[in-house]
């Protein structure tokens, strides 16, 4: 898996360069069209100039990001309104259209807004690109408990809900007649095939229930034992705030980095696809969000993923939260994180070996 979290191109970043664009003079000369304050032709191409530099910057490090993963690898790009068309664009061309795997909308904040114009943005975007669709498993994630509830009936298959097999809305409906046990004809869009119908009618996977005057249809609803599709709109990924606290809790001060994502996005994004023993590459580090989730996912669920963090050596303004600290770049902060995140990890799992010790000794008293 790669996931990056590359600049926006907004201008709003203090701690790396995130403002690509040009003037149009800048455009004009590097094309060619203006020599000597004088220009050579009345079609002044300065549309480009906010977006192509971003643009150059990012299809060198996209074109390598796609021969380094692997045939079942996927790569998970940040981005927001600012450039995020551009950068589909670029991905298919790249990865190929037919590669495209989805697209996570995160709501990234809650309120605030007293300077937009017109909409307040609350939300940002993560793009999905598979190397190879065809080889791409299915995503799932860990049922958690409110998902559970639901499922409040068991038998031999396990556990089940009735859910109503009639449905609004399906791409492929498929359409046909049934009787229902008093002889009432329903023609509906139904979510299986005819055939199927019948036989889980016969197995008992189906029931007809009067409610009122009209009859509906139900279904075993099965909980899936590898996990639950993830949705594409979410709220429960972390916030700009969330980012802000995770290098508060290691730093002792939020503004040693602007704008970090959540330590909970990338476990999230790690979770879905990758195996215990997997790499994880991010080349455009910022303060080591990556290596942190990574290590923290690790003492969850006792893996043993591995990071490789790339970020350049680019120099912090001394007059910065970062700079007084005595950091004199980008890649120091990161080091330093990934350090200090390490030994926190370390410390949490000895500390919750000890509980478990200490409950088992606890145990063996009692039983004695």
């Amino acid at each position: 898996m790669i996931y990056i979290d590359p600049p926006y191109n907004t201008g709003k970043d203090f701690i790396y360069r995130d403002n690509f664009s040009r003037s149009s003079k800048e455009e004009l000369e590097e094309s060619g069209e203006m020599v000597d304050g004088k220009l050579l032709t009345t079609n002044a191409k300065t549309n480009g100039r906010f977006h192509s530099d971003w643009l150059n910057m990012m299809y060198s490090r996209l074109f390598l990001a796609h021969k380094l993963l692997k045939d079942d690898g996927v790569i998970f790009v940040s981005i927001d309104d600012n450039e995020v068309a551009n950068l589909r664009l670029l991905m298919d061309e790249i990865f190929g259209e037919e590669n495209f795997v989805g697209e996570l909308v995160r709501q990234s904040k809650i309120g605030g807004g007293s300077d937009s114009k017109y909409f307040v943005k609350e939300h940002e975007y993560c793009l999905c690109y598979a190397k190879n669709i065809e080889a791409l498993p299915e995503f799932f994630i860990e049922h958690d408990d409110n998902y559970i509830k639901r499922y409040k009936e068991e038998d031999s298959k396990g556990k089940y809900f009735w859910d109503t097999l009639a449905r609004g809305g399906l791409k492929n409906p498929i359409k046909f007649e049934v009787k229902a046990p008093d002889g009432t004809i329903l023609n509906d869009n139904w979510n299986r095939s005819k055939k199927r119908f019948y036989e889980d009618l016969e197995s008992g996977e189906i029931k007809f229930k009067k409610i009122g005057n009209s009859w509906n249809v139900y279904f075993k609803q099965r909980l899936n034992k590898n996990g639950r599709k993830p949705r594409s709109l979410t709220s429960s990924l972390g916030s700009t705030i969330d980012g802000k606290n995770d290098i508060k809790n290691i730093f002792k001060n939020d503004k040693i980095f602007s704008y970090p994502k959540p330590i909970k996005l990338i476990i999230f994004l790690a979770k879905i696809i990758t195996k215990e023993s997997d790499i994880i590459l991010d080349f455009f580090a910022g303060s080591g969000t990556t290596a942190h989730a990574v290590m923290d996912l690790n003492a969850e669920d006792q893996g043993n993923r591995k990071y490789i963090c790339v970020q350049l050596d680019e120099e912090v303004d001394e007059k910065s939260e970062a700079g007084k600290a005595g950091y004199k770049n980008i890649a120091e902060i990161a080091r330093e994180r990934i350090r200090r995140a390490g030994s926190s990890v370390a410390k949490a799992m000895k500390d919750k070996e000890k509980i478990s010790e200490d409950k088992k000794e606890e145990l063996g008293k009692r039983e004695k």
